[in-house]
């Protein structure tokens, strides 16, 4: 009986060994995330302008893909770095019809130097890095939705999560890797 009474102190001392490591891995965890969490706060107030020396594009990328809506317009831009040329579209959502949308600029992109729109999007708005492919494919799918004066925002959600795929996630760094 004595043996008994041992083995299950000792499977017992095991058990809250075991509790305290798993206690403290996730504390680890917790301090891990809440860091992160204050760096992105702190990222998403900046402007690209601010960051983009320190962005770090994946090789054969060379686009950066923004996205931005509010109540009243959708934004999707395709920042070509090394040209210094933001390729945006806009869409201006319909008050009496959220889903429909009316192309500012007919489904196709216009050209903006970069300094302009950098300056207003900010880091909460870059989505991920693109190329001139996936720029190209994303104008031919919007401009099927578009066959129509008016587009829907489910045609261009469709459109762009169909490309996204295939975008690269971006990186911020003091030394990019090449």
């Amino acid at each position: 009986m004595r043996i008994h009474v041992d083995i299950m102190w000792i499977l017992y001392l095991l058990l809250l060994v075991k509790i305290c490591e798993t206690r403290k891995s996730r504390n680890k965890q917790r301090v891990k995330v809440q860091r992160s969490k204050d760096i992105d706060t702190q990222l998403d107030s900046m402007s690209i302008q601010e960051l983009i020396k320190k962005i770090c594009l994946p090789p054969q990328f060379n686009r950066l893909v923004y996205r931005y809506q509010n109540n009243s317009y959708i934004f999707i831009g395709f920042d070509d770095v090394e040209k210094d040329t933001v390729y945006s579209m806009t869409w201006k959502i319909n008050k009496f019809n959220q889903e429909a949308l009316v192309g500012i600029n007919r489904n196709r992109f216009t050209v903006h130097p970069a300094a302009e729109i950098r300056k207003q999007i900010k880091y909460s708005h870059l989505l991920a890095a693109g190329n001139k492919n996936i720029q190209d494919k994303f104008q031919e799918n919007i401009s099927m939705c578009g066959q129509s004066k008016i587009t829907s925002k489910a045609c261009i959600i469709q459109s762009f999560s169909m490309l996204a795929r295939k975008m690269k996630e971006v990186t911020i760094g003091e030394k990019c890797q090449t």
